[in-house]
């Protein structure tokens, strides 16, 4: 196992672009060694203006430098601590984008996050903690179907990776699902002018702070990260939010190929006629 050093929630599919630079370099640590295997984390460089340890680093840490010429058969990314549901949060999410990285490898990868519940969140998201035991026997069990399967591959022709949500309580999960990554995720993170506050939840504002919206040249103002809950059935169909929200495990199949496919004639009419 190779992880972040430190949380590195919501990064995606970032990684450290120092290229061939002493300023970019990471501490590789080996943390432990047992009969499960080993245990590496991977810290961000020190020098000021850069990071790394990102969870795309770690993978690449294990895939081109630990096991170099030895690929793995499969990956597995998580479980996360909360859900990755949606095109949006998907694409922001360092699990699923750990995930990606192996797929972009060529190696069957899935992604595994277990859901949380915000009203818990004074108490630590005791059903969050209470269903990882169960989230990963369930994950043993997707393996163990794919495995039994015929064929030399272990995911069917144009699955590169699964992204598997878990919602909580454990208990309360009604069955399981074949997804597909929502349009919306159900939660954002918008940005907020906090001089006028962010009135969903009644944050109220700064008046000794500047207007984002009438800075002059040189002056600054303070912006902060807030939740948006999306409510109601997603455009797509069979999204995996909805899904999620009815309580099943939602399980979506993804290539990592971001290419449209739907307008390619219509655009080769529109653009034809360009030169260099």
């Amino acid at each position: 196992m190779v992880a972040p050093a430190t949380n590195q929630s919501g990064r995606g599919g970032s990684i450290n672009t120092g290229v061939l630079s002493s300023s970019s370099a990471m501490s590789l640590t080996k943390l432990s060694s047992d009969a499960c295997g080993d245990v590496y984390s991977l810290a961000a460089p020190v020098a000021p203006g850069t990071y790394g340890g990102t969870p795309v680093d770690s993978m690449k840490a294990g895939l081109q430098i630990l096991l170099a010429g030895d690929p793995p058969d499969l990956i597995v990314s998580g479980n996360n601590f909360g859900q990755n549901l949606g095109k949006p949060t998907s694409n922001g999410s360092g699990t699923v984008g750990a995930a990606l990285q192996g797929a972009f490898e060529g190696i069957p990868s899935i992604a595994g996050s277990v859901g949380i519940i915000f009203a818990e969140s004074g108490a630590g998201f005791p059903s969050t903690i209470a269903a990882f035991p169960s989230a990963a026997d369930f994950m043993v069990r997707v393996i163990a179907a794919l495995e039994a399967e015929p064929g030399d591959e272990l995911l069917p022709q144009g699955v590169k990776l699964l992204n598997i949500n878990f919602p909580v309580p454990y208990p309360s999960i009604t069955g399981v699902a074949i997804t597909r990554l929502a349009d919306r995720s159900e939660l954002e993170l918008p940005l907020f002018d906090r001089n006028v506050g962010f009135p969903p939840f009644g944050i109220p504002g700064n008046p000794g702070q500047l207007n984002c919206a009438t800075l002059s040249v040189g002056q600054a103002c303070s912006v902060g990260v807030g939740i948006r809950f999306v409510t109601g059935p997603d455009a797509e169909r069979v999204a995996d939010t909805d899904v999620f929200a009815a309580g099943l495990i939602s399980i979506t199949p993804m290539d990592g190929d971001m290419t449209s496919r739907g307008a390619g004639n219509a655009l080769y009419g529109i653009l034809s006629g360009l030169t260099p």
